[in-house]
């Protein structure tokens, strides 16, 4: 039995007694369904538990959390006297809302208003200068937000810590759910839309809309593999994937095919970037670069196999010292993993440092000779710009992932094999028939054909939504 079932089997044994109708506290086993999860997958993976706690904790500084408190108040103010909207978008990165603002021009044409609405107080920033219509969403509880971190796998000892935790952040849910019922009240959307509903501020304005029997749509934001099972209790009325390979990894974790619509990708640009100023800072233009770009540790990656990935790029990096290498971080890892890696040929930059740099990914993507990954989304821009992929696999974590199993990755669970991928990808050519069947397998994965285009299909389906609400 795979690690992600284990752990899935785990969640519905523990669910399936307390999410009943009956059960004043069912909706908050909902919320915390993917929370529970993610906890459970920690302690099969035996990872190491003072390192996840400094990972996971969450706090904030009592100047934040009085910034997010008159946030808060002055939405409740700016709120009873806001305008309708249509649609209420939900986002907590940016990708989020760059594939809600593809479709700006298309609601606006027709007449449909939207707003956003955050949990992220830089996001909020971003919107309020570009002049959008914007709430802030406090994520925070006044009570340090650790995660969840059960000390024993025994099933009633596991029971009973998981019980105790949900009814510990009572709390914070409700406090959520009342920023987020004003918000509905107020500006009486018909549609919520989500491109993650997995995460908890997400899943919880998601399952307020549905108590009010309001549409639901989640966009895909990512790569889905068919062994992250968690995937199967989202709730939303529709789900829009990229394309066939998405869609049949949700079919094949029995989510129904009536609730899925394939779209393509918002984002997805046929264009090659153009040279962006700030990428000259992040590569080193008189030597070949070599990005890497993992997920961090969560989900298909445990922590023990993220701190081996970084251990052998390191490695890597003394046995090619005329090699330059870019480690760009994804928001959820940890610069404190990487620390000592400062050498004449690595760089190592948080996703926040890289964002405020005005750092362009696809853009340096572009520029690199390869890329190092775990099963992560970059993979998908890299084959778009023909740029050869390594999946590091230390721990034989994605074996049985579609792109392995396609073989349009070069797929190394050595670091003899990572050796010899890179010394061959950074010779010309060496690589184009990879290259090619990894840009065949693109059309399928985002559905690109001639008569797709991603931006009227999801806007068909948003408006058909709204259009069910009277």
């Amino acid at each position: 039995m795979s690690l992600f079932l284990r752990a899935y089997t785990i969640l519905t044994h523990f669910c399936s007694n307390r999410i009943i109708s009956t059960n004043p506290l069912a909706k908050y086993y909902q919320y915390a369904v993917p929370w529970m999860y993610e906890e459970i997958l920690i302690h099969l993976r035996n990872d190491d538990k003072e390192k996840v706690l400094a990972r996971k904790q969450y706090k904030e500084t009592n100047r934040q959390l009085l910034i997010h408190w008159v946030l808060v108040w002055m939405n409740r103010f700016q709120l009873l006297f806001a305008p309708k909207a249509d649609i209420l978008f939900m986002t907590s990165h940016p990708d989020h809302h760059a594939q809600y603002g593809e479709l700006e021009p298309l609601f606006k044409e027709k007449g449909i208003t939207w707003v956003y609405i955050t949990n992220k107080l830089k996001i909020y920033q971003e919107l309020k200068r570009k002049k959008k219509r914007v709430y802030f969403l406090d994520n925070a509880n006044k009570n340090d937000l650790n995660r969840f971190y059960v000390d024993s796998m025994n099933t009633a000892n596991f029971d009973k810590s998981m019980e105790s935790h949900v009814i510990k952040y009572l709390g914070y849910f409700r406090y959520l759910e009342n920023q987020i019922r004003w918000m509905i009240n107020r500006l009486s959307p018909k549609v919520f839309v989500t491109a993650n509903e997995l995460l908890l501020p997400h899943r919880v304005a998601l399952m307020l809309f549905k108590e009010k029997s309001m549409q639901t749509l989640c966009l895909q934001h990512g790569y889905i593999s068919n062994t992250n099972i968690i995937y199967k209790e989202m709730l939303s009325d529709q789900f829009l994937v990229y394309g066939q390979v998405s869609k049949q990894a949700m079919l094949d974790m029995g989510f129904p095919e009536n609730r899925m619509e394939v779209v393509g990708s918002l984002l997805y640009k046929d264009t090659l970037p153009n040279f962006a100023p700030s990428t000259q800072s992040f590569l080193s233009l008189g030597k070949k670069n070599i990005l890497v770009a993992f997920s961090g540790a969560g989900n298909s990656t445990s922590l023990k196999h993220h701190l081996k990935q970084i251990q052998t790029v390191e490695s890597l990096s003394n046995e090619m010292e005329d090699v330059h290498f870019l480690m760009k971080l994804h928001p959820k890892d940890d610069m404190q993993f990487y620390k000592g890696l400062s050498k004449n040929n690595i760089r190592v930059i948080s996703h926040d440092d890289f964002m405020n740099q005005k750092g362009d990914f696809i853009d340096v993507i572009a520029r690199s000779n390869a890329l190092i990954t775990s099963v992560s989304a970059s993979m998908y821009d890299a084959f778009k710009l023909g740029v050869p992929v390594c999946v590091l696999d230390l721990e034989n974590e994605y074996a049985d992932s579609d792109v392995i199993q396609a073989k349009v990755v070069s797929y190394c669970n050595s670091f003899d094999k990572l050796l010899n991928s890179i010394r061959e990808m950074i010779k010309q050519d060496v690589h184009y028939a990879t290259i090619q069947s990894a840009k065949k397998y693109l059309m399928n994965f985002y559905h690109l054909t001639e008569k797709a285009d991603a931006k009227t299909l999801v806007y068909q389906v948003i408006s058909q939504s709204i259009q069910k609400i009277p």
